[in-house]
């Protein structure tokens, strides 16, 4: 495991250190909604806000793979209020999506870590077969997104974990899931 120092955690400020090191960073906080086309929308948005892009033009987007981990921490949500996965929602429970995407020094260097965290219902979520046949509640209907996601941190020589908290009950207050997808800053330009 990496140890790891946030540099940086601000609202997309970018500045040059004298070390060439970048202090990046963009939070965002997302109350769940279940009307997809809003939240398509509010994705798009903070996508567009990383002025970062892959040296390498022959390889595939690097956001589409972000937007899968943020698919993901939607449909863990989506999945609490679906009463055929989950049969109690708590009466005050709010579905809560937080972003971080930071520049982190680690010891091989800096990286470029995204880091989406929800308060889903993690590992007994919905499954493939489940979502797809709800296509107007869910997004991830392939089943196969993490395992392109995990290709992709391989290829770049990144890292990605993914930590669930063992914890039963649904509050709005505590997060569940964390995916971290590191990726080293030398694989980036900016826009």
């Amino acid at each position: 495991m990496w140890k790891s120092k946030t540099i940086a955690c601000s609202e997309t400020d970018i500045i040059r250190y004298k070390q060439g090191i970048l202090k990046f960073g963009i939070s965002r906080e997302l109350k769940f909604n279940p009307n997809k086309e809003k939240f398509s929308e509010w994705m798009c948005d903070l996508l567009g806000k990383i002025p970062f892009k892959l040296k390498d033009s022959s390889i595939y987007d690097y956001k589409t793979y972000i937007s899968q981990l943020i698919v993901n921490a939607y449909d863990a949500i989506a999945s609490v209020y679906d009463p055929d996965i989950n049969k109690k929602i708590p009466k005050d429970y709010i579905g809560l999506i937080k972003i971080e995407i930071t520049v982190e020094e680690e010891d091989t260097g800096p990286v470029l870590t995204f880091r989406i965290r929800d308060n889903g219902l993690g590992i007994k979520s919905a499954n493939t077969a489940q979502k797809r046949q709800k296509p107007t509640k869910y997004y991830g209907k392939d089943g196969d997104g993490f395992f392109y996601v995990f290709q992709f941190a391989h290829m770049m020589m990144g890292f990605i974990n993914i930590v669930i908290s063992d914890k039963e009950e649904l509050n709005s207050n505590k997060m569940k899931t964390t995916a971290n997808l590191s990726i080293p800053l030398k694989h980036f330009k900016i826009n």
